[in-house]
């Protein structure tokens, strides 16, 4: 089962990215349209870093540590995972396709596909501290 995650800097944020979870939304990362240029983009990621890593159901996943975009225009998230979770390691780092980017009104969603999912997770449902295990309620 796939997820969206927003990737919101504020509360504020959060409310202004609220219709990028939407379904039907509309708008994809493309850094020549979506975005005025390397500066917004680069100020864009910069505001998002540090803020909450929230599923579209509400479950806080933990923090952004670094937001990023690499060479292939896919997204590069590393997340401080929460506490509570039940995940054996401190980070998840997730790279995701353009095509599963949304950028508008200063917020982000995401939505990884399962290979991209998996491939945070590591080989064999492991990443570097142990095994991946997020309990969504």
């Amino acid at each position: 089962m796939t997820r969206k995650i927003a990737l919101i800097a504020s509360t504020a944020l959060a409310l202004s990215a609220a219709p990028l979870l939407a379904e039907n939304a509309t708008i994809s990362f493309d850094p020549t349209n979506t975005l005025a240029g390397q500066e917004d983009r680069v100020s864009t990621i910069s505001a998002i870093e540090g803020g909450n890593v929230v599923t579209s159901d509400g479950v806080l996943l933990g923090q952004i540590e670094e937001f990023s975009i690499n060479d292939q225009d896919r997204a590069v998230v590393q997340i401080d995972v929460e506490a509570g979770l039940r995940y054996d390691g401190d980070t998840m780092l997730l790279m995701i396709d353009p095509e599963h980017v949304t950028v508008a009104n200063g917020g982000v969603a995401v939505e990884p596909t399962n290979d991209e999912l998996f491939a945070a997770i590591g080989q064999g449902g492991q990443n570097s501290a142990g095994a991946l295990e997020i309990d969504f309620k």
